[in-house]
């Protein structure tokens, strides 16, 4: 038997009222895990939208899973992003840093170093956005933490597979 493991799914479906709530519904219903998820329009023009869910399991129920969220009527399609060879996940995360906080200077140091763009300012702190893989972000909060970051918010897995869905 497999080991449990982190696995994204990426879920193209029709954008209409109730997907969401739907697939949540089966996640719920058969104690599935939700660690994080993302949603939104693809394409206005063909009514499309993406869910990226991360969850933990088995190799065998996240096939599972997989079959059974691909049953939903809207859905058109479901892909194992972290199985799937050439695809793409990525997370977000903004960092906040006051101006009097004690270690100022190291912080914004730090998140030059980690190629950090700066995205807002003001006379009581600025705003950073970084980018990368979960594993990457998780060193990184761990790396601004130890230096006593204010606030620190992360979007979730966003991904993209690796052909073309639609």
């Amino acid at each position: 038997m497999s080991e449990n493991k982190l696995h994204t799914l990426f879920i193209l479906s029709d954008n209409e009222r109730g997907v969401l709530a739907r697939v949540t519904a089966l996640f719920s219903a058969r104690g599935y895990q939700i660690q994080n998820i993302t949603a939104g329009e693809i394409n206005e023009a063909q009514h499309l939208s993406c869910i990226a869910i991360t969850t933990e399991g088995t190799a065998e129920t996240i096939a599972q899973i997989k079959a059974q969220v691909e049953k939903i009527v809207a859905v058109r399609s479901v892909v194992n992003l972290t199985e799937a060879q050439g695809a793409v996940q990525r997370e977000l995360m903004i960092v906040r840093v006051r101006r009097d906080a004690p270690k100022h200077d190291a912080l914004v140091d730090t998140l030059n170093e980690l190629d950090a763009r700066q995205i807002a300012a003001d006379e009581e702190s600025t705003s950073f956005e970084l980018t990368g893989d979960t594993r990457a972000i998780n060193q990184y909060i761990a790396r601004l933490n130890a230096l006593g970051a204010v606030e620190i918010a992360r979007s979730g897995i966003v991904g993209m597979a690796p052909v073309k869905l639609h």
